[in-house]
């Protein structure tokens, strides 16, 4: 790691303890920075601008972005590169990233060492304040890609092996016992499956002292089996394989501390910000992605905003909730909205359900993907299962339940709780 690296480092582990004004102030200032820098070298940025009338001066706070278009993942994948990535970088020495997602689409995202470095140091920012430390030995359970090795790895710093949610269970654990990691993180599901399994074969040598999970929604019942099968504190992170750590827990859990000082965070429904409290769909501004800007990028996800301190003291204001993916969110025939948070609640409460997908098919047709417990009577569960979505998805909906012995995974790794093959396109107004 450079000097210049732990310089900001440390300016990020002082931010995180400044006052929520003086982090407004930094924000504000780094939002001017990004967007002059974006209106004058990324030819898509200085066309969208001026197809409203849009001046860098114009934008003077985070309630100016409002004037921006929104951006979506479809606009970006559509342009060549030379449109979308900062007039001047070097590309062969920029790290380019690609990812179908839920879509299947590919996405490339560019990052300059720079970028990615910063991207990193704030992740590491969340990893610290919830007591990992840099000799740590840390595993990620998440890609089945070798990670790129730095020097200071061969000194015992930010050690990091990888493991892939695809190899036998028993692999896995296999590979963790050897590990002996003081920190574990990976895809919820993926972590859960482990607990489950060392728990239940009564595996030793596996003591974490922190569990980071990240990519998929975590329910109370997943955190309480994870939490119980590595007898560890979980803590939760959300992240965006664009934009890196948005949010994360600390061990006060009273939400999700925004990342201000990195990001712009906009909650929105109707293309106006929502009141704390209420529910939007989340558009990222970057305040460090400078080889290729996003600013007001749609990343398909809905959260409960909010912005009230946590007792721990930081600055950094808080996320309520985060409510799932755009994407899976269901659309009743009476135009009432689901998220799948709400499904999750539901069904992850009722005894006998290992796991669970619920697919929409129609409108008002469902398709239930059930994983029992072997002592689960499926005509008492399925009964269950149906009386709980009932209440939510309405009596007058078709639910035709299956039991399955595992719910396949993602390329990605994820495995999605809810699909939704309506098509209902995005919340009204963007």
């Amino acid at each position: 790691m450079s000097i210049a690296l732990v310089y900001h480092l440390l300016k990020l582990l002082k931010n995180q303890w400044l006052t929520k004004q003086e982090l407004e102030q930094l924000q504000q200032r780094k939002l001017q920075r990004i967007i002059k820098h974006a209106y004058e070298r990324v030819s898509y940025y200085h066309k969208l601008f001026n197809s409203v009338g849009i001046k860098p001066e114009d934008i003077r706070s985070k309630e100016d972005l409002r004037y921006i278009p929104i951006t979506s993942r479809t606009r970006i994948q559509n342009l060549p590169t030379n449109e979308i990535t900062a007039q001047g970088v070097m590309l062969r020495d920029c790290h380019r990233m690609r990812t179908s997602g839920s879509t299947g689409i590919p996405l490339e995202i560019i990052k300059s060492e720079k970028d990615y470095q910063l991207s990193n140091l704030t992740m590491l920012r969340s990893l610290l304040a919830n007591g990992y430390r840099l000799t740590d030995r840390h595993v990620v359970v998440h890609t089945p890609k070798r990670p790129r090795r730095y020097w200071f790895q061969y000194l015992g710093l930010m050690r990091q092996n990888c493991i892939s949610p695809f190899d036998n269970l028993g692999d896995q654990i296999r590979q963790l016992r050897q590990a002996r990691p003081d920190l574990i993180r990976g895809l919820s599901s993926s972590l859960r499956r482990i607990a489950e399994e060392v728990k239940r074969r009564h595996v030793t040598g596996i003591f974490p002292r922190v569990v980071a999970t990240g990519g998929e929604l975590l329910d109370p019942k997943t955190r309480q089996i994870i939490q119980s099968g590595f007898r560890s504190k979980v803590v939760d992170f959300y992240n965006s394989y664009e934009c890196g750590n948005i949010a994360w827990e600390c061990g006060r859990y009273e939400g999700y501390h925004m990342n201000i000082d990195s990001l712009v965070i906009e909650i929105v429904n109707n293309a106006m910000s929502v009141r704390p409290g209420e529910k939007g769909e989340v558009l990222i501004t970057s305040l460090d992605s400078y080889a290729m800007p996003l600013i007001r990028y749609r990343i398909k996800d809905i959260a409960t905003g909010g912005e009230s301190l946590c007792s721990c003291g930081r600055g950094l204001p808080l996320l309520r909730r985060i409510e799932g993916r755009t994407d899976d969110e269901i659309v009743l025939s009476n135009g009432a909205i689901v998220s799948p948070f709400e499904l999750l609640c539901r069904l992850e409460n009722i005894p006998g359900v290992l796991q669970f997908r619920v697919i929409q098919k129609k409108i008002d047709s469902f398709v239930i993907q059930l994983n029992r417990e072997p002592n689960a009577a499926p005509g008492t569960l399925m009964g269950r299962v149906r009386r709980e979505l009932g209440g939510v998805l309405g009596d007058r909906c078709s639910i035709e339940i299956k039991i399955v012995d595992e719910i396949p995974r993602d390329p990605s790794g994820k495995v999605r709780s809810v699909i939704s093959n309506v098509k209902q396109g995005s919340i009204k107004g963007l």
